[in-house]
């Protein structure tokens, strides 16, 4: 019989999911791994694993979103993809080593952030495909 898993090994390989999506451009898939690391968190009534998962989800879901919406070039997007694979590097260390965590966060908001104000400023929209309905 398999020996379970102690909350802290389970929480560290929920964050590593997490990272290893986001650094492959899956924006989509990380935030919802992310609101696994929240449930999970939760369940273990881990305030700062439902803080960092609240963090993550927000930044992934919405870049998901948008980053689909405009004629952005790829190498723009892949800068992004660097910058936020780098911090969630970071997250992941820190993470592990009970370090500073909420000034990763912040940069990882910021990032995410900046960028989506700039896509929004400096890019067109992508046209609506000519075959959905109009309503």
């Amino acid at each position: 019989m398999k020996k379970m898993r102690k909350p802290e090994e389970a929480l560290k390989i929920a964050l590593r999911s997490v990272q290893t999506t986001a650094k492959k451009g899956h924006y989509y898939g990380a935030g919802l791994l992310a609101t696994d690391f929240i449930k999970l968190s939760s369940q273990l009534d881990y305030k700062e694993g439902v803080f960092i998962g609240e963090v993550l989800e927000g930044t992934y879901l919405q870049l998901y979103g948008e980053l689909d919406s405009y004629e952005i070039p790829k190498d723009t997007k892949k800068a992004l993809q660097d910058k936020l694979a780098s911090h969630m590097d970071d997250l992941v260390t820190a993470y592990e080593s009970r370090g500073n965590l909420i000034n990763i966060l912040e940069d990882i908001r910021y990032e995410a952030t900046i960028f989506q104000f700039t896509m929004r400023t400096q890019y067109k929209p992508v046209p609506p495909h000519r075959s959905m309905p109009r309503r």
